[in-house]
């Protein structure tokens, strides 16, 4: 198997969406007008993985903070992961973490802590994103509707801030 990894287009969309039923079909999927938005917003960086011509995984970040008036850098920036995905059928073949390297490697060039919600529960996805030098910081209750499953709110701090524990990225 030879995945192709490459930054999504609003053309993407609707297979994303298809994508997203099929995994989150009970935490209200975002939809393909959602996926089209977000690709093409201004501070957002999503990417594919393609599995010869098919899209079988996503993930996507926004890079909060921006310049302020005066040209000078806002000191609060961060990062925030807002997808991470792969079809049943090629999950567990490291397709998730190359996809996670390259949101952390957007992140990194635009600096600041990365911060994530993931389901309780999902420990694939939380021993992958423990593996990358996320902690746990806080829950949030019930957050994914409409099943009611409680979100764990995790953290990576930037590279050579010394409070980062390691992981690649």
């Amino acid at each position: 198997m030879r995945i192709g990894l490459k930054p999504l287009t609003v053309a993407d969309a609707a297979r994303c969406a298809e994508i997203e039923k099929e995994l989150f079909a009970d935490e209200s999927p975002w939809p393909a007008a959602g996926f089209e938005q977000e690709i093409a917003a201004e501070h957002t960086r999503y990417f594919g993985a393609w599995d010869r011509r098919e899209l079988v995984g996503y993930a996507g970040i926004a890079l909060m903070g921006s310049p302020t008036a005066t040209g000078a850098a806002t000191p609060a920036g961060e990062s925030e992961i807002r997808t991470v995905a792969v079809v049943p059928s090629h999950q567990q073949r490291g397709i998730g973490g190359h996809l996670l390297d390259l949101l952390l490697a957007e992140a990194g060039r635009h600096g600041g802590p990365v911060f994530l919600d993931v389901r309780r529960g999902n420990e694939a996805a939380l021993a992958l994103y423990r593996d990358h030098g996320f902690v746990e910081v806080a829950i949030r209750p019930r957050y994914y509707q409409p099943a009611g499953a409680d979100a764990i709110v995790m953290r990576r701090e930037p590279a050579g801030s010394g409070d980062w524990a390691g992981g690649a990225g």
